[in-house]
């Protein structure tokens, strides 16, 4: 387990709280928090699985990283509802998407400039970043062509939050 990265992460968590402590959390009874962890499990799901199937490895980040503990065989059967069958994503490639997520972390983050000019930090950046991070993990040993996906959905990802942000943000990777 990369400790970093595990410290990164808590720290995202960090920011979910302050977001919800300020107003600009998901409301309605929800946690950001709950919604980003969820987020970074599909991270993990769709770029840890090799050939259709969940992994020692994917079962292994899950647990270390978000504390989820399920066996494979529900994790498979998760993985194919999800991005197999397209049900969540209704016959989009996941990777090809900037996540809901990101847009909406862009455009908290241009609220909170326009009330205070306070260009900082970024939410959506940073969570950028710990994709990024994640990505280097999930795909530590992974073939080229898994990282030309990741690479591509980080692409994705960087070139929305640029064309997006009012300000700009320089990101660690």
């Amino acid at each position: 387990m990369n400790n970093e990265l595990v410290n990164k992460i808590n720290y995202a968590y960090e920011l979910c709280d302050e977001l919800d402590g300020l107003g600009y959390g998901i409301g309605y009874g929800y946690k950001q928090r709950d919604a980003f962890h969820m987020n970074l499990s599909n991270v993990i799901m769709y770029f840890s699985v090799e050939d259709g199937k969940v992994t020692d490895k994917t079962v292994s980040l899950l647990k270390d990283y978000l504390g989820i503990e399920q066996p494979k065989e529900m994790l498979d059967g998760l993985y194919k509802t999800m991005f197999v069958d397209n049900i969540i994503y209704q016959d989009k490639d996941y990777s090809a998407m900037v996540p809901a997520e990101i847009q909406s972390f862009v455009m908290t983050d241009n609220k909170i400039f326009a009330s205070s000019n306070d260009d900082t930090k970024s939410v959506a950046g940073y969570t950028a970043d710990l994709y990024n991070s994640l990505g280097e993990e999930i795909l530590a040993d992974a073939d080229d062509n898994a990282k030309a996906k990741f690479s591509s959905f980080m692409k994705i990802i960087v070139d929305y939050i640029n064309e997006n942000l009012a300000y700009n943000y320089s990101f660690n990777f």
